[in-house]
């Protein structure tokens, strides 16, 4: 029914949509046609819509229809620390703890190139991954990129962790 409000209300409203049909398609779920439709009907009704990434404007505008002008692309902050050389002595090896399911959406891969940044800038760091591998294609691209870039003793997966052991494995003692 949002796209039913008056016109008043909708040209004050701004919408921050998260995981589109788009997205779920390529993760191969599925998704009812007809809550699609009601996306694309409130996406055009918004009169404005903020987004955290490019592929999602491109969703919003070839999937949907949703006329360009209305996205504004707001990046997510990215700390400094993993553009510059920090300013204070941090201990070393950073410890990343990465806890998803290994699968498009949520874009495991990323966390690999922020371990191959700060190793390229001298800042020791280590990667734990935890979760269940949804998609073989992204693991092999995950391996194919750890191996290209010799990081395979920077990485550590475990996969099928049961959630109370997940904070034990979380510790990166190992």
């Amino acid at each position: 029914g949002f796209e039913s409000l008056e016109q008043e209300i909708l040209d004050k409203t701004i919408l921050f949509p998260m995981y589109l049909t788009p997205s779920y398609l390529r993760s191969n779920e599925e998704v009812p046609h007809e809550y699609s439709l009601l996306e694309k009907t409130s996406l055009n009704a918004a009169s404005h819509i903020i987004t955290p990434s490019q592929s999602e404007i491109d969703d919003l505008i070839n999937y949907y229809g949703v006329d360009e002008s209305k996205i504004t692309l707001i990046e997510r902050g990215i700390d400094d620390v993993f553009v510059a050389l920090p300013k204070t002595q941090l201990s070393q090896p950073i410890k990343l703890i990465s806890v998803s399911a290994i699968k498009t959406q949520k874009n495991t891969i990323e966390s690999i190139y922020i371990l191959k940044r700060l190793r390229d800038i001298g800042i020791g760091a280590h990667l734990t991954i935890i979760g269940r591998i949804e998609s073989k294609e992204l693991m092999n691209q995950i391996d194919d990129y750890i191996d290209m870039e010799s990081l395979g003793n920077h990485v550590t997966l475990f996969e099928g962790v049961p959630i109370n052991i997940v904070a034990e494995k979380m510790k990166c003692k190992e």
